[in-house]
């Protein structure tokens, strides 16, 4: 009995997620991609709706679907967010790479109230501080919770005091032996700022959504990808990869 109510739960899955995947892409696309992006559905349902489907919609299609999404995200373009401080519109600071992820583009600074956006507490390079005893390097054990306010960089590096970077322990055992420094990750006083000299920010959206960002769900990102390939298409000379009106069944898709 119990397989049997697997099968049906995993059929109306399918069902659910893959097959309407499989025959709005199999409209404009091949029998293969289609195929590929169904099977892909089982596991992100969301990832084809606002992923490829973006891409292969008509220019009048893609229009209604972006001032739609615009008038839902309340921004004037997708390449924009809203200042978790203040909450105006930080325009023209995202851009896509060229597999879709979200990239900052520097600097990304709010025009009312001077948040960074660009900030060492969003970059993935960022450490943020131990408790205390423990060190930089994470000898000490456990205990406490990290603090965002400081830390070090990942990326850019330099020569610091084995009492600052160890714990005490530790720092003891190796001045023993002759040790009085390190390089290691450069020490962020201030995360809310960028170091100046950096040229390595990479964006983490969960560290971005920490601070109080509600913008770059997955169809804003969605949104953002797509629109940025289409601008760099048009700047290119090229159309869109698909045109081809849908039917009655997909209107409700848009």
């Amino acid at each position: 009995m119990a397989g049997w109510i697997l099968g049906l739960l995993a059929l109306g899955w399918l069902a659910a997620t893959a097959l309407p995947v499989y025959l709005h892409a199999r409209r404009r696309a091949g029998p293969q991609e289609a195929a590929r992006w169904a099977l892909r559905a089982l596991a992100y349902p969301r990832r084809y709706w606002w992923g490829e489907r973006l891409l292969l919609l008509s220019e009048g299609e893609w229009e209604r679907v972006l001032q739609r999404e615009l008038a839902r995200l309340r921004l004037s373009a997708p390449d924009g967010v809203h200042c978790p401080l203040c909450g105006r519109e930080m325009p023209h600071v995202l851009e896509a790479g060229p597999g879709g992820e979200v990239r900052v583009r520097r600097p990304a600074e709010c025009a009312v109230c001077g948040f960074r956006l660009d900030a060492c507490r969003h970059c993935a390079h960022f450490r943020p501080a131990r408790p205390l005893g423990s060190g930089d390097l994470g000898l000490g054990g456990w205990g406490g919770g990290e603090d965002f306010t400081t830390g070090s960089c990942g990326v850019y590096r330099e020569w610091r005091p084995i009492w600052e970077v160890c714990p005490p322990s530790v720092a003891r055992e190796m001045a023993k032996r002759g040790w009085d420094g390190l390089v290691t990750g450069r020490r962020i006083v201030d995360s809310y700022v960028p170091l100046e000299e950096c040229t390595r920010f990479a964006l983490d959206l969960a560290r971005l959504r920490r601070t109080g960002c509600k913008d770059l769900g997955v169809r804003h990102r969605g949104l953002l990808a797509a629109w940025w390939t289409r601008q760099k298409g048009q700047a290119e000379g090229e159309g869109p990869a698909l045109e081809a009106k849908p039917s009655e069944e997909e209107e409700w898709l848009l």
